[in-house]
């Protein structure tokens, strides 16, 4: 017969254990951010959907003397841009074995994590898109004259649209630096990528006036680098209602300096003279991107469809599948810049 204290022991050895019955899920980004901030072309059907763009006219006086003369006509440029449709899928293993030890069932976590990194695809897609290259052909090259003349040969194919270009290649200068220097223009060709400042935001902001671009709302991408430079400049800061607005709570996002600022850690680097880099360099910084509405158009192929099958070539384990489709393509180059900046 046992003593009190081992009777104790065993006792306490025979206590319940609660398990958790729930996961608790790794911090990460859940939400698309910039699928509501540009066009949406909804459903498309096919491999790629197509971006009309015009260009303008102007009104030309007519002299007294031009009375009975010949018409002269203005044809604006036109042009179509070709987005193609990208694919994504995600496969998640669960063993069906490990089910019953768990008092959590993983499958609602899996398919949170699933919806999670398609909106993360999304996002990394219209950024990247924001700023890529971008198949063009000149519409009103193609156009017949009427009098049967034949088209010269290569006239009417796609070219790229680069960003910062327009379409007969002038560089339009869309590249901001956060030590104020707009691209191109005097480069910053010694020392780190500067810091941003007021000087620089207000730079940004008279750029989309001057290229008529303001009429709707502008989106400016911000990360915890530009947060914490925003928080930390008294100037910038300085008015009582954004002082107390963002000191309170911490946050610059909402609408100041006519500019709209949204949230997105997925920032891509830069060196000091604003060309990417695959890595943070020493003396570079991050590019955000600053957009309009209608500065690109995203289209949805496929819209997340998932699945679960049993896979028997693998012991029967369940699989978790999800598959998408979507594209977008930059349909303006004066309607989105590039404000590249250095942390503190």
């Amino acid at each position: 017969m046992g003593t009190l204290a081992n009777t104790g022991t065993q006792i306490t050895a025979a206590f319940k254990q609660q398990f958790h019955d729930t996961f608790e899920i790794a911090c990460q980004q859940k939400q698309s951010v910039l699928e509501s901030l540009v066009t949406s072309r909804g459903q498309i059907q096919g491999a790629s959907f197509t971006i009309n763009d015009m260009g303008s006219v102007e009104m030309s006086q007519r002299k007294f003397a031009d009375r009975f003369s010949a018409t002269n006509f203005e044809v604006p440029e036109a042009g179509t841009r070709l987005a193609i449709m990208e694919d994504y899928d995600l496969f998640v293993p669960i063993e069906p074995r490990d089910l019953p030890k768990l008092s959590a069932s993983p499958d609602s976590a899996y398919m949170q994590l699933m919806v999670a990194a398609a909106n993360r695809a999304k996002d990394k897609l219209i950024y990247r898109q924001l700023f890529a290259d971008i198949q063009r052909r000149n519409e009103t090259e193609i156009q017949p004259d009427g009098k049967g003349s034949s088209i010269a040969s290569g006239v009417g194919g796609y070219t790229m649209q680069s960003f910062g270009k327009d379409s007969a290649g002038g560089v339009l200068g869309q590249t901001i630096l956060a030590s104020g220097q707009i691209i191109p223009g005097t480069a910053n060709a010694a020392g780190a990528l500067g810091i941003l400042d007021k000087a620089t935001l207000i730079k940004l902001r008279a750029l989309f006036m001057r290229n008529f671009a303001d009429d709707e709302e502008i989106y400016v991408t911000y990360n915890d680098a530009m947060l914490q430079t925003i928080l930390a400049d008294t100037t910038l800061t300085s008015a009582d209602y954004m002082a107390v607005q963002m000191l309170q709570s911490g946050n610059v996002a909402g609408k100041w300096l006519g500019l709209n600022w949204v949230n997105y850690q997925g920032l891509g680097y830069v060196d000091n003279k604003g060309a990417d880099s695959a890595t943070l360099p020493s003396d570079g910084g991050f590019k955000a991107a600053v957009f309009t509405k209608s500065a690109l158009h995203f289209g949805t192929g496929e819209n997340y469809q998932t699945d679960v099958q049993t896979r028997a070539d693998l012991r029967n384990i369940k699989q978790l599948s999800a598959n998408m489709s979507f594209g977008a393509g930059r349909a303006n180059e004066k309607k989105v810049a590039a404000l590249c900046f250095r942390g503190q």
